[in-house]
């Protein structure tokens, strides 16, 4: 029998690291008893200084012996000064508790388990030896030396952007990127450039694996990075899989936040026995910075209380997470109907339309995104202040790793969750595995949206007049240089008229006075959210706390808002309007911009062009979807209307512009 050997060191993650931590040390092996050593901090003698006795002064010259200069904390547990230089040049000031622990240990080529939550620098307790430890150019095989896998697309393409950081300009050559989504060509390419680091999710390596173009038996470093997420999404066999290619010889690193049996099993097969096991622990595990509440809704009104929540928070990102891919695209169609432009985050969308919606996030286009769980893994965006729960999560790793979103970099953050009367057990379960009482959301109060609704239109409006100010600047300078003017006689040029203002003063002769003009065209821009409290999304209110109620008295009220004293006796009631005839006969064909790009489907369309038009589904007729854009056929009589009452508004995410087909 041969027996393993496993040392664990337990530590906190509050753990000073200018000064060596105390530590419990247990080796586990035959059943025999177990040790325990406390190790006591002992102080580190410079090179070259006597032990016990201060260097002698000489007196004769006057020579005072130069202060001795303290090491950086990452010099410390053994980076080289290059190293530490680039570490410095990103911000870091000293390691984390998974860091002071890790590194020295795979500097010396251990074997390790690293166990702990997401956000406690477990990237750089892994990447820094990996580079530090690569080969020589001149000894390095021309296959790859190192190889990390990662459950995920986003956290692969996450990792592969903190080693090229770390490493330097020059260090990004030496990593190759593989996942999938995207064509197999390019990584192709990568591979024939031998470089030394390998990156990639368990599937696409494998198809490379496959073809033969990866060939990892001179893989010496491995890096498990979120095992127990690739057991979620059945990655295990896969790993198992990839790791035998590898160099029997290998140092191996396993990092998650848990550790099931599976997991623990991948350890016991591929890692050494002697191998150390780091567990950081702690008690509250979510961030200071980020304020935690729960909002109570009933289930019909969960998608109001949203749509009220995202109004209230103006700056930033907002992050909503949802428990399906089918649900981020039904919340995005909701949300548009009340004027949020959303965009959805899910695994079903291809690599380039996931970086375009992380790169509209990070420039500012778009502030608002719905994501799985798995699709938002490795999302690193600094500016999120509003997470929102939609579903509560399945287990507190979850909600963990969604609050964490936000409350980045000592900035504040809020995190809201949404539940039902339905969702209190799991509610109450949550909140005993994080040790903490959520708060609950106070009630949002009409005047608090309409301010806010204020708020968001003045913004808008002063930037539209500050970007038309910068417009007719530019305009005056351009005319003035072409025309050589000097500088001072370019303040008499004159500049075209936009046509908005040519309205603008029609009407001023016409005699209507400037408020109303104004006011008038701001109702226009506020269609979407306009400034009257019987728009505003407040059916969500917490005293319906029974949702067979709240949608018996929806439906009440969507027969007939009016109260019973307003319309009389039964017997005065007027006759029921004739049901409209079915489409049949001559129909006029309209075009909108939305089509299979956009994974629209006919159900969409009927339930927007029904419900904004205000017609019957029965009134539509035959409905021909194309890759860019659609059409819908509909009675004469009612294809000014829908046109006017449709175009604008969103379907699907995609602000909708119609027109009479071609």
């Amino acid at each position: 029998m041969i027996s393993t050997s496993e040392t664990e060191i337990k530590t906190a993650p509050e753990m000073a690291t200018d000064t060596a931590p105390t530590e419990a040390v247990t080796t586990e092996g035959e059943p025999t008893e177990a040790t325990s050593i406390e190790v006591t901090p002992t102080e580190v003698t410079p090179t070259g200084a006597a032990p016990t006795e201060a260097a002698p002064t000489d007196r004769k010259i006057g020579i005072l012996p130069p202060p001795e200069t303290p090491l950086n904390p990452f010099e410390a547990l053994g980076l080289k000064p290059w190293l530490v230089n680039a570490v410095e040049a990103l911000g870091y000031k000293e390691p984390t508790a998974i860091q002071a622990q890790c590194l020295p240990l795979l500097l010396e080529g251990q074997d390790l388990i690293g166990q702990a939550q997401t956000g406690t620098g477990k990237t750089a307790a892994f990447a820094l030896p990996l580079i530090q430890n690569l080969p020589k150019k001149k000894r390095r095989p021309p296959t790859p030396s190192a190889l990390v896998l990662a459950p995920t697309r986003e956290l692969a393409i996450q990792v592969a952007t903190s080693v090229s950081s770390y490493g330097g300009a020059h260090f990004e050559s030496q990593v190759a990127l593989l996942y999938g989504g995207q064509p197999i060509g390019p990584q192709i390419g990568a591979l024939k450039r031998q470089p030394a680091i390998v990156i990639g999710t368990p599937g696409r390596v494998i198809d490379h694996l496959t073809r033969g173009t990866l060939d990892l038996s001179e893989t010496r470093f491995v890096v498990l990075d979120e095992a127990d997420e690739m057991l979620k999404m059945g990655f295990i066999e896969d790993v198992s899989h990839i790791l035998s290619h590898t160099h029997p010889e290998r140092q191996s690193a396993l990092f998650s936040a848990t550790m099931p049996p599976e997991v623990k099993r991948i350890a016991d097969q591929y890692l050494r026995p002697e191998r150390a096991h780091i567990r950081v622990e702690g008690g509250r595990r979510t961030s200071d910075d980020v304020e935690q509440f729960v909002l109570h809704a009933p289930r019909e009104g969960k998608v109001a209380a949203l749509a009220a929540l995202l109004e209230l928070t103006l700056e930033g990102v907002r992050i909503v997470f949802a428990r399906t891919r089918q649900d981020t695209t039904n919340l995005v169609d909701a949300l548009a109907r009340f004027g949020h432009q959303a965009e959805a985050l899910n695994g079903e969308m291809g690599q380039q339309l996931r970086e375009a919606v992380i790169n509209r996030l990070r420039e500012g286009t778009l502030n608002t995104l719905v994501a799985t769980d798995v699709a938002a893994r490795g999302l690193d965006i600094d500016n999120v202040s509003l997470v929102v729960n939609f579903d509560l999560p399945f287990d507190s790793e979850s909600y963990i790793h969604r609050v964490g979103r936000t409350g980045r970099a000592g900035q504040r953050g809020l995190a809201v969750s949404l539940a039902d009367p339905r969702d209190s057990r799991s509610l109450f379960h949550l909140q005993r595995k994080l040790s903490q009482t959520l708060k609950v959301y106070p009630p949002i109060h009409p005047d608090a949206l309409l301010a806010a609704r204020k708020e968001a239109l003045k913004r808008e409006l002063i930037m539209k007049l500050d970007q038309d100010a910068a417009q007719a600047a530019a305009q005056k300078a351009h005319k003035a240089q072409r025309e050589g003017e000097a500088e001072e006689k370019a303040e008499g040029t004159e500049v075209q008229v936009s046509p908005y203002h040519e309205v603008v003063y029609e009407l001023l002769e016409e005699g209507r006075p400037l408020q109303e003009v104004a006011a008038a065209a701001i109702a226009l821009v506020a269609r979407e959210r306009p400034l009257e409290r019987k728009r505003l999304p407040l059916r969500f209110d917490p005293s319906a706390v029974d949702p067979r109620k709240a949608r018996k008295e929806r439906r009440r009220e969507e027969r007939n808002p009016r109260h019973r004293d307003e319309r009389g006796e039964r017997g005065e009631r007027p006759p029921r309007a004739p049901r409209a005839p079915r489409a049949h006969g001559e129909m006029i064909s309209v075009e909108l911009n939305i089509g299979h790009k956009n994974r629209v489907r006919p159900k969409d369309l009927v339930g927007a062009i029904a419900n904004e038009g205000r017609i019957e589904g029965r009134q539509i007729g035959a409905i021909t979807i194309e890759e860019r854009r659609s059409l819908v056929e509909l009675p004469p009589e009612v294809v000014e209307r829908v046109m006017q009452r449709v175009a604008g508004r969103f379907i699907c995410g995609v602000k909708v512009k119609m027109r009479l087909a071609r």
